[in-house]
C-alpha cells in the first residue's frame, strides 16, 4: 500500500512531477501485463489495484513472494515461541534461513526513499537467523547452529553473533582446533572494521 507520489518521488526524484507520473503510468501498464497476461483491456486488475491515489499489491494464494513468506515465517516463529512451542518456532526460523539466498529487494538498493525500510528488513531477517543459530546451539543442535551462522556470515562477514555461535558449536562438539580457527576468523573480521 503506497501512494503514487511516494513511488514517483522514490523512482524518479529528478523528473518534474508530470513526467514522473507518465513514467509510473507506463511502468504500471507493463507490470500489470506481466502479472496478469490473460487480463483483457479495461478489465479490473486483481494483483495491482488502485484506490484513489494509493496502489496496492494484492497477494494471491497461488503466487509465492519470497519476502512475504519470510516475513510470515518470522511472525509465526515469534507467536510459537511466545506460546512455548520452540520446536515449531525453530522450524519456522529454519525456513527463513533456507529462503535467505541473496540480498533482499536488490533493485531498491540505493533508492534513498527505501533505505530505512530495507535496513529494517535486513535486520529482521538477520535477527531471525541469529535467533535460530543461538536457539539451536542452546538445544544441543550444533550442526544446525553452525549452518545458520554460516548463512548469517554469507550476508555479513562481521556478524558477531554468528561468529560466537560458530565458536560455541565447535566447543560443543569438542573441536578445540575448529573453535580456535573460528575465533581467529572473528578477530580478523573485527580487525577489518578497526575493532579489537
Amino acid at each position: 500500500r503506497t501512494r503514487r507520489a511516494a513511488i514517483t518521488d522514490a523512482l524518479w526524484p529528478d523528473l518534474d512531477p508530470e513526467r514522473a507520473r507518465a513514467n509510473l503510468s507506463v511502468t504500471l501498464t507493463h507490470l500489470r501485463q506481466l502479472l496478469e497476461p490473460e487480463r483483457r483491456r479495461g478489465e479490473p486488475a486483481f494483483h495491482l489495484r488502485q484506490q484513489g491515489d494509493v496502489l496496492l499489491l494484492q497477494p494471491d494464494p497461488s503466487s509465492v513472494v519470497d519476502l512475504w513468506a519470510m516475513q510470515h515465517h518470522i511472525e509465526a516463529a515469534k507467536t510459537l515461541a511466545d506460546h512455548g512451542r520452540h520446536d515449531e518456532a525453530v522450524a519456522e526460523l529454519s525456513a527463513v534461513a533456507s529462503a535467505w539466498v541473496g540480498e533482499l529487494l536488490v533493485d531498491l538498493r540505493g533508492v534513498d526513499a527505501f533505505d530505512a525500510e530495507l535496513r529494517g528488513l535486513d535486520r529482521s531477517v538477520a535477527d531471525a537467523v541469529a535467533t535460530l543459530a543461538e536457539w539451536s546451539l542452546a538445544r544441543d543442535d550444533a550442526a544446525r547452529a553452525a549452518d545458520a551462522a554460516h548463512v548469517l556470515l554469507r550476508h555479513d562477514p562481521h556478524d558477531e553473533r554468528a561468529h560466537g555461535v560458530l565458536i560455541g558449536s565447535h566447543l560443543h562438539t569438542g573441536d578445540l582446533t575448529g573453535a580456535q580457527a573460528a575465533a581467529d576468523r572473528c578477530e580478523e573480521a573485527l580487525a577489518s572494521l578497526g575493532v579489537g
